[in-house]
């Protein structure tokens, strides 16, 4: 928020600076304050602009705890995604259409049900085990975090829920944690290794203004607190940052983690 502005019309102004003359310009389907900002610099840089819609490749979806099935507009298969929600729907129509642009032509369906089938994409509500469940996602803003909570409530709605939470200082932190808040048994605050981190101070006077959480003093001691207190047929679900991945993985497997802040 303190770099690309506090509405959606200046977010949208400094993200629109990468528009290069000429050049085409894909995006997903957006607030109308987004879209004009983004029609007013495609139009000045002379640049067109392809609003991509997922019903442009895919006619429906099913939700699995692993990913997600698509099916192809084109051939009409179902395809198995590791990538899951609607989301990422848009994500992968977005893929196909650069695709196409790239190639001049559409790619060929073998290669797109390969690219839909085999695609990874670590820290976008990945598993990490299964007794208990625990997933992790980079979501870290409340737009991100909104449909985190579609995707979770969709497939776990009635699932005892353990959050922890990676905080940084610049971002709607209150936001963050009170969307997913309601629906979860207990929340963790836990400081980021960044110096962007909110300082367990802050992290300290948001809790205390929140029902049932509490703030831990590493995000590794927040992993080892929720595994210790949930069942094997509960869920955790760890968010806020990409800058908590490393010490993630490693609280999870039980690996050794370096901090480095950067």
């Amino acid at each position: 928020m303190k770099i690309l502005g506090g509405t959606l019309k200046s977010i949208a102004e400094e993200k629109a600076g990468i528009i290069k003359a000429g050049i085409p310009v894909l995006t997903g389907p957006q607030k109308p304050a987004v879209i004009k900002v983004l029609k007013e610099k495609a139009k000045q840089k002379n640049a067109p602009l392809t609003i991509v819609k997922q019903e442009d490749y895919f006619t429906d979806y099913k939700i699995l705890e692993s990913g997600m099935n698509v099916r192809l507009k084109k051939s009409g298969e179902w395809i198995h995604t590791p990538l899951a929600g609607v989301h990422q729907l848009e994500n992968l129509a977005l893929a196909l259409k650069s695709c196409e642009l790239f190639l001049e032509r559409e790619p060929d369906l073998i290669a797109v049900k390969r690219g839909l089938s085999e695609v990874s994409w670590p820290g976008r509500f990945e598993k990490l085990s299964s007794k208990p469940l625990i997933y992790y996602d980079v979501a870290h803003n409340p737009s991100g975090v909104e449909r985190l909570k579609e995707l979770v409530m969709s497939l776990y709605p009635q699932k005892k829920k353990f959050l922890i939470i990676g905080m940084l200082g610049d971002k709607k932190t209150r936001d963050i944690v009170e969307i997913m808040l309601p629906d979860s048994f207990a929340a963790y605050l836990a400081p980021v290794a960044s110096h962007r981190s909110m300082s367990i101070q802050d992290l300290i006077l948001l809790a205390s203004s929140l029902s049932h959480t509490s703030v831990m003093p590493s995000v590794s001691e927040a992993v080892k607190r929720a595994m210790s207190e949930a069942n094997d047929d509960d869920l955790i679900l760890i968010y806020g940052s990409h800058y908590m991945a490393g010490e993630v993985y490693a609280a999870v497997t039980g690996a050794e983690y370096t901090k480095s802040e950067y």
